[in-house]
Order: C-alpha cells, then structure tokens, then sequence
C-alpha cells in the first residue's frame, strides 16, 4: 500500500528530532572523535558503574571544567540530568581539550573505569585535581576512610561543539 504524502511529511520532523548530537555538533573532532551514534545517560553510568565497566560509551552534556594544566580531561554534566559530571581522562597529550570549551556543548566516547583509591591515594588524587583547576585544597573536604571510587571515561575521542 503505497504512503500518502502526509504520511511522509510527518516522519521527516521525527527523523530529524532523533538526530544524536554528534551529528549536529560541528565541531572540531579530537583524538578519534565520536563514531557511537546513541549516547549514553551519564547518570546511568553513575549510579550502576559496575554494568558499564569496559565498555564503550557516547557521553553528552555541557562541559563544566577542564584541566587547565594539560587538557587532558574534562567534566561533562548532562543538560536533561541531576547534575552529577562525568570525568573524561585521556593520556597526556593524546587528546587536548581546550580550556574555552568550559560551558560549551560537547561529545565524547570511550570506555568506562571504575577505579577504588585509599583515603592516602584518594587525597593525593583531589590535590592533584585542585592543582590543575588553579583551586586550593583542604583535606578537612575528605570525608571517611574509603575505599574512595571514581569513575571516569577512558577518552579515545570527542568534539566540543561550535
């Protein structure tokens, strides 16, 4: 039976609604760049690590930090989420992320890690953190013995939109 022009009038909006943003973001491509093309809810990630460990995701949002030191990381907050970032470390020098994309919309893939950290480790890990954001740190913030748990995105490519 053959489609009334209505029909298909109608399935083109929806078509391009569901668009990902990696196709509509036309920014540079960094590292690999993006080739998943269905991202991955950060707070998925987030709240059951463990079911996303080594597997390849597409995170979106907006980004919040970057390293200012090397760029070899960024924080992505979901735009529709509660909020929480997700870290995108990469190797230095594999990928820099340019520290004006700070608030700017952003794309990237990789694999998830979970990483479980001592208190001794975890503060060392926040210090150093503070150090590449130019921010002082205060120990007093850690709170509890651990095991401390971050969990991050391996970064093999991304693209922060223009």
């Amino acid at each position: 039976m053959p489609k009334s022009p209505l029909c298909l009038a109608l399935l083109v909006p929806v078509a391009l609604a569901a668009t990902p943003i990696a196709a509509e973001c036309d920014g540079k491509n960094l590292g690999a760049g993006v080739t998943l093309a269905e991202p991955t809810a950060i707070a998925s990630i987030l709240d059951s690590p463990e079911s996303w460990v080594g597997k390849d995701v597409r995170v979106d949002g907006k980004v919040q930090e970057v390293c200012e030191m090397a760029g070899c990381w960024m924080t992505l907050v979901a735009d529709a989420g509660d909020g929480r970032p997700i870290k995108v470390q990469v190797e230095d020098g594999d990928i820099v992320f340019p520290v004006a994309a700070r608030g700017q919309q952003a794309v990237a893939q990789g694999k998830v890690e979970k990483i479980e950290m001592s208190r001794d480790k975890y503060v060392r890990f926040q210090k150093h953190l503070a150090k590449e954001l130019g921010k002082e740190f205060d120990e007093k913030a850690v709170v509890g013995d651990g095991p401390f748990v971050v969990v991050q995105v391996r970064g093999t490519g991304a693209r922060v939109c223009s």
